[in-house]
């Protein structure tokens, strides 16, 4: 019966996260796709559409920095829903604006309450989830973030063409802000509720193994003082794999925001192919998540470097091999630009998860947390640096110069990963020299 009422829950919490950081995805969204009206209408050039990129991410990326603390007093269940009641309010207010000004300052806000969704999804979720199936169903839940973004464009689109650029953001608000009211109704943390945290279980079952574990490391290694953040820089190849970070988050983040206006004014796509079209990167992105973990344990060994400097530079192949071929049709386009998303979508997730944690080990450090901090900090200054480049771009150089610069970006999120390469593979290469004389 117990078991019953766990699985039940879990089961609820799984779902009732899902759609609740979805809808944050779909609120997302509807920005990019009514870019191109919004501009014409309030006489914006793309430079300004550019900024307006920015007044959503700068405060997005800020606010990630400031709310952990502040949702350990208030709790996930209150900040997760006041985050998707004004995600939702801001973006319904959207629609009314007179100005790119009002726009600006509301996307500010948006920006401020998204930020506080994703640790508090993780938060409220977390618990509910057992060590040993974490990956599993956390790589399964991720999918929430593409397909609530391919769902919002979807919508969007289908109601730009319907009835111009200002209906399509009460569809998504309206859905934020019911998820909102829904998660504060049925959020309940293990505790709540009578039942056993499976995380805590599985964090009891291998105590006494850790404790073991520690009491030999203190018997034999003199305790590590905190890395300060200059020492955390000399970690070999924190620095390659940050500057990598920067450039796949500008190359994301500048598909995910003009997509739908490049293919609408720069390859003549009436607006509702070109919002559809757009659609493809974020599938892409969908599949390219967990499959450059299958790549990085089979043809790689488990050698997560090569993977990813593999994968940036297939990014760049993408990228410009759909730029040589724009001129053959939708279907082809829509083909490069899955691809490309698939490509950049695995960096995005092994610098930001996996490759953090591993550098914060190296050595016995515990330093995961600080370089989980700089290494998305370089990550979300490459989001925030996008739209200002992009902008300028467009209005000095033309819509042209777009990919050619996108696929830069590609070729150098590759380049400076090759010391980060020929460092692992010496690591590598010691390892198994000490390993055989051991044999």
């Amino acid at each position: 019966m117990l078991d019953t009422k766990l699985q039940r829950y879990q089961a609820l919490i799984i779902a009732l996260t899902w759609f609740s950081y979805a809808s944050v995805y779909m609120a997302r969204k509807p920005p990019s796709v009514a870019k191109a009206d919004m501009a014409t209408e309030l006489g914006a050039s793309a430079s300004v559409m550019g900024m307006v990129d920015t007044a959503f991410l700068l405060p997005y990326a800020f606010t990630q920095l400031l709310v952990g603390p502040l949702s350990k007093r208030l709790g996930p269940r209150l900040m997760m829903s006041v985050a998707l009641v004004g995600c939702g309010l801001s973006t319904m207010w959207l629609g009314s604006a007179s100005s790119i000004q009002t726009i600006m300052v509301m996307l500010f806000f948006s920006g401020i309450f998204q930020a506080v969704a994703w640790p508090n999804c993780v938060q409220s979720l977390t618990p509910w989830i057992s060590d040993q199936s974490r990956g599993t169903v956390f790589g399964l839940w991720s999918t929430c973030q593409s397909l609530g973004g391919v769902l919002g464009t979807s919508i969007a689109v289908r109601l730009l063409a319907e009835g111009g650029w200002r209906t399509v953001f009460a569809p998504a608000a309206a859905f934020a802000m019911l998820c909102g009211v829904v998660f504060f109704v049925l959020m309940r943390l293990p505790h709540e509720v009578g039942l056993p945290a499976p995380s805590e279980s599985s964090a009891r079952n291998a105590s006494a193994a850790a404790a073991a574990s520690a009491a030999a490391a203190a018997a034999t290694e003199a305790p590590r003082a905190p890395l300060t953040t200059a020492e955390a820089l000399r970690i070999p190849t924190l620095v390659n794999f940050a500057a990598a970070f920067f450039f796949v988050k500008m190359i994301r983040y500048s598909l995910m925001m003009w997509l739908p206006m490049y293919f609408h004014l720069a390859m003549g796509y009436d607006q509702t192919s070109a919002g559809y079209l757009s659609t493809t990167f974020e599938l892409g992105g969908a599949m390219g998540s967990p499959l450059i973990g299958v790549i990085t344990d089979r043809f790689f060994g488990g050698r997560r470097v090569p993977a990813v400097c593999t994968a940036t530079a297939l990014t760049a192949g993408a990228l410009l091999l759909f730029y040589l071929t724009a001129g053959w049709g939708y279907y082809v386009n829509g083909f490069f630009v899955l691809l490309a998303g698939l490509c950049v979508q695995g960096p995005d997730t092994m610098i930001s998860g996996p490759i953090s944690a591993d550098l914060g080990e190296l050595d016995g450090r515990k330093a995961s947390a600080i370089t989980a901090g700089l290494l998305n900090g370089m990550g979300s200054l490459g989001s925030v640096m996008q739209g200002p480049f992009i902008g300028a771009l467009v209005d000095y150089l033309g819509w042209m110069s777009v990919f050619p610069a996108v696929v830069v970006l590609g070729l150098l999120s590759s380049l400076v990963l090759l010391p980060a390469l020929a460092v692992e593979r010496a690591r590598y290469a010691a390892k198994s020299t000490a390993n055989a004389n051991v044999a």
